[in-house]
């Protein structure tokens, strides 16, 4: 497996628009794995919006648990308040 895709497994906030090539290429070669699905509905969410439902819907028919692209969706969806927070924090 491709280092870059280790570290973005690893640190999913540094994935950018070049690396969502090589997370299809890894799907290519590894189709059942869903971290790197995740991943790459993840980057799709971010730079591809205009493909995101179709990715969603892909990358839902090789998921198992449900609750994980769930949980992604909903995250996706909510404003992040850590800003605020550490804002407050100061």
């Amino acid at each position: 497996m491709n280092p870059r895709v280790l570290e973005l497994i690893k640190n999913p906030k540094n994935i950018q628009s070049e690396d969502l090539g090589l997370l299809k290429e890894e799907i290519h070669a590894f189709p059942y794995i869903q971290n790197i699905r995740a991943l790459h509905l993840y980057g799709v969410h971010l730079y591809e919006k205009e493909n995101y439902q179709k990715e969603l819907s892909v990358t839902a028919a090789y998921t198992t648990d449900k609750m994980i692209l769930y949980q992604l969706i909903k995250l996706k969806l909510q404003p992040t308040y850590d800003h605020v927070f550490l804002t407050a924090c100061l």
